[in-house]
């Protein structure tokens, strides 16, 4: 009965905004409308502060000349959430005293929203634990539920991906980019897969990453001289940022128990039954991976032709056939005549005179 109450007084006030139900119905109202209004002047206010937004509202640098995204976007979140925790505050302040009377109605309904909604606030409680854990934010490269890309949007139920592409990916995969650079897709994903999956994390506090280029060399080539060639032109690829590298990794050491690792370019070598593979090892930026590899490639194989140095490959050599014998011929051929009943124009007496004219 009490429930009964309760619902037909929230109804009859919704119907008389005079009410006591009907006024905290307009405040409401205008607490979110007020929030909605105070976030966009509070945006706006930002972009022109920190740049994006341009002195007159519209692209461009900020009045005083900076363009400085990521600082907009972080307070731009910090400013959203604010805002929309002070305005659910507000409401909650105005329905305090209605609540306090119906606190057995709105304890069922909590239950059962919370029940329905478990996965919402997983994602929830994910959201959580990617902020204080500082697993990623925005502009890192990472992998998250088997997407490769970098975040562009972190919310609290769902982080947003530009994806790249795989150097791996096979021609029947739905990437159809064979290399770590934009698809174009924006893949939005749940951020409940930070408790179910592992994450990578590719720029996080070390913004570089070791490479490889593997090159096949024929046994019967200067392969010595190949290996001279790999290395100096790697040296010389990644020379603009070495030194940087190697402070980054001394930063990171300076955080986490990381052992010392070599910097500098190095080449291995390795026997197989075709070919000698070399391998050059070396550490570029997480984003010029593609760039770098293909300028050394190209003074590589440049190089490789100027000394005659040749690549193998995966391929066959005949060098020879066996004697070729057909067993049961001359049989096949006499059955053949003896079932036509024509001698003189079977098979066998034109292989014979075949073999006559011959001689």
């Amino acid at each position: 009965m009490l429930q009964n109450d309760i619902l037909s007084e929230l109804l009859g006030g919704l119907g008389d905004l005079s009410g006591p139900i009907g006024v905290r119905v307009v405040v409401t109202v205008l607490v979110l409308i007020g929030a909605l209004v105070l976030r966009r002047v509070a945006v706006r206010a930002l972009r022109r502060r920190f740049g994006t937004a341009g002195a007159d509202g519209g692209g461009g640098l900020s009045e005083a000349g900076r363009d400085d995204r990521y600082t907009v976007y972080r307070l731009r979140k910090v400013v959203t959430y604010t805002i929309w925790a002070l305005a659910l505050l507000s409401i909650v302040v105005v329905w305090a005293e209605f609540g306090r009377q119906a606190g057995f109605v709105v304890g069922a309904l909590t239950a059962g929203v919370a029940f329905a909604l478990q996965n919402v606030l997983g994602s929830f409680a994910a959201w959580i634990g990617i902020l204080v854990g500082k697993v990623f934010r925005t502009g890192d490269r990472v992998m998250m539920g088997g997407v490769r890309g970098d975040v562009i949007d972190v919310s609290p139920l769902r982080t947003t991906i530009m994806e790249i592409g795989s150097p791996g990916s096979k021609e029947d995969s739905d990437i159809w980019v064979r290399a770590r650079q934009y698809t174009g897709r924006i893949v939005t994903i749940s951020n409940q897969a930070f408790f179910e999956e592992p994450i990578y994390n590719y720029s996080k506090d070390f913004e570089y990453i070791w490479e490889e280029i593997s090159i096949p060399l024929a046994y019967t080539t200067d392969w010595e001289k190949g290996r001279i060639i790999l290395l100096e032109e790697v040296e010389k690829a990644t020379r603009p940022f070495r030194e940087a590298s190697a402070e980054a990794l001394a930063e990171m050491a300076r955080r986490y128990l990381v052992r010392k690792s070599e910097m500098s370019p190095q080449v291995f070598v390795r026997l197989t039954d075709n070919w000698i593979e070399i391998s050059a090892r070396f550490v570029i930026p997480v984003r010029s991976a593609r760039s770098v590899k293909s300028a050394a490639s190209e003074e590589v194989l440049r190089r490789y032709s100027e000394e005659s140095i040749t690549i193998a490959s995966a391929t066959t050599n005949i060098v020879g056939l066996p004697p070729l014998r057909i067993e049961g011929l001359r049989e096949l051929i006499d059955a053949y005549g003896d079932v036509t009943g024509n001698a003189a124009s079977s098979p066998k007496n034109k292989v014979e005179d075949g073999e006559e004219a011959a001689r």
